[in-house]
């Protein structure tokens, strides 16, 4: 019996917050891709999160990305994320392929990543990530905004759509965790202003970062 996958386009898929206009570079406070590719590799804990852009799991599941690179040189890399949830694989999501490409000196720096989520039938790519770090590389923020798609949230000035993610590394004493949960406070504390002001007044969409998915952080 033949499978058929299929490409799903942007529209009726992504759920992620719609939102009047991008976070500002001042704010966000975006890494170098030299950055990104010293600190991706590694296992990141997604401890918070804005809305899923699709329901590749849970909304309150812990889920746990090891990340490794399968190609490195000085103008790219390519890196493999495989996830975990509660210790135990996710099924249905294939590995997410991430390229680091460019240089950040010549405007040519690029983050993209590839979705294959064949238990909902969609193929992503999706390009100009940002990505910033605490300031001892074990809190880590991935951002996006894409063009909105609903015509009804257009017709509201919502050009927009945010997608948030942060991330930590494991710890392995308290004092750690407590200083990676201040890191992670600090920077929800500094996004938060202006996130609140892309919002439409009847939403609180950016509150979701201040919840914690995995115990202790």
């Amino acid at each position: 019996m033949m499978r058929v996958v299929f490409l799903v386009v942007l529209v009726g898929c992504v759920v992620a917050e719609p939102v009047y206009k991008c976070l500002s570079d001042a704010i966000f406070q975006r890494a170098s891709c030299s950055k990104v590719r010293s600190y991706m590799a590694g296992t990141w804990a997604e401890v918070r999160r804005l809305q899923l852009p699709f329901p590749m799991y849970g909304e309150d599941d812990c889920v746990v990305w090891k990340v490794h690179a399968t190609a490195m040189n000085e103008n790219g890399a390519e890196y493999q994320l495989t996830a975990e949830s509660f210790g135990i694989p996710l099924m249905g999501v294939s590995p997410v392929v991430m390229h680091v490409s460019g240089n950040d000196s010549d405007g040519t720096c690029d983050i993209s990543m590839s979705l294959d989520i064949p238990k909902l039938q969609i193929i992503r790519h999706i390009k100009n990530w940002k990505i910033t770090f605490d300031d001892e590389h074990q809190v880590m923020v991935g951002y996006v905004c894409i063009d909105n798609f609903v015509e009804a949230e257009i017709e509201r000035g919502l050009l927009y759509r945010n997608m948030l993610f942060m991330y930590v590394q494991p710890q392995l004493n308290r004092i750690m965790v407590n200083r990676v949960r201040h890191s992670l406070d600090d920077i929800v504390e500094r996004l938060s202003p202006e996130m609140a002001g892309l919002e439409e007044e009847t939403d609180a969409m950016y509150k979701e970062l201040h919840k914690s998915k995995c115990r202790g952080f």
